[in-house]
């Protein structure tokens, strides 16, 4: 009988431990892929980006089945930079009191509906990909403080740009596959609506 060497080569799957993102239940992969997002780019990874907002509203929320039901309630459109509405931000200021300059990444939030304009980069301009995030995180902090309070007091506006005025953020970590069997990290700065968003 012929004996044939076999060569078993055994591959350790490289798993951050210590993202938040991975310690979801098994069902929030499911989420992900059902999250209702609309897109309008060309270059951008959607399941990326689809798992960076699930990564930030889990912040917040801090369970799957919460950030399910905050997805259902809101419409979410997602465009390039250049396609913003140079009108629609005539009047309106930055956080820093400037005009909007709509080559940046910039975006608005109404009742349940979120619209971004970001850069439409491929998945390996990681510098977009973090002035991205920092749009992102901002838009969702209105949206979840919105989801709570309505339009009192306009505390879903006030409390994001006082925050994000003075500098007051935390850092979580978003881990992303940037390619086959290497992971990427970048570090989002979150708005630090805490106070209102728990006290509520």
């Amino acid at each position: 009988m012929l004996m044939v060497p076999v060569l078993v080569i055994y591959v350790k799957w490289p798993r951050p431990s210590n993202c938040g993102a991975f310690r979801f239940k098994r069902s929030s992969i499911y989420i992900t892929l059902l999250m209702s997002v609309k897109f309008g780019t060309q270059n951008l990874n959607e399941v990326i980006y689809k798992r960076m907002i699930r990564r930030i509203l889990y912040e917040y929320l801090r369970t799957g089945r919460r950030v399910k039901g905050f997805m259902k309630k809101w419409d979410i459109e997602i465009y390039d930079t250049y396609d913003a509405d140079q009108d629609f931000f005539t009047h309106v200021l930055s956080t820093s009191g400037g005009k909007i300059n709509v080559g940046i990444p910039s975006g608005h939030t109404g009742k349940y509906s979120i619209t971004f304009f970001l850069h439409d980069h491929k998945k390996t301009d990681i510098r977009r990909m973090m002035e991205n995030s920092d749009r992102v995180q901002h838009e969702l902090m209105h949206a979840l403080l919105y989801a709570k309070y309505g339009t009192r007091e306009k505390i879903f506006v006030k409390s994001v740009h006082d925050a994000e005025f003075a500098n007051f953020k935390f850092k979580i970590n978003f881990w992303y596959f940037r390619a086959f069997l290497r992971w990427t990290r970048i570090p989002i700065a979150i708005a630090d609506i805490r106070r209102d968003y728990n006290n509520g």
